[in-house]
């Protein structure tokens, strides 16, 4: 009950969210859809975000196979946005 109560506050919060964001989620995650990073990214009024689907990715991305792949990318993102 108490994470929906939290789903339901963020979802409201969406069109808020205006600084840019990275949302990773991996494909196969069992725990959580990803299709609620998709609405994250659809609802957020953010003009720079980005949403990378981890194809057969797990619900810790970080601590997955693919944790090195994810780490690049999440520093990739960053670098790209603090050089501006």
């Amino acid at each position: 009950a108490e994470i929906a109560a939290v789903t339901s506050s963020i979802k409201g919060e969406l069109p808020k969210v205006s600084l840019p964001f990275l949302a990773l989620h991996g494909t196969a995650d069992t725990m959580a859809d990803p299709a609620g990073s998709v609405a994250l990214v659809e609802a957020a009024v953010s003009r720079d975000k980005t949403l990378h689907l981890w194809p057969e990715g797990y619900h810790a991305l970080l601590r997955d196979t693919d944790r090195h792949q994810v780490e690049t990318m999440i520093l990739d993102w960053i670098n790209a946005r603090s050089k501006s």
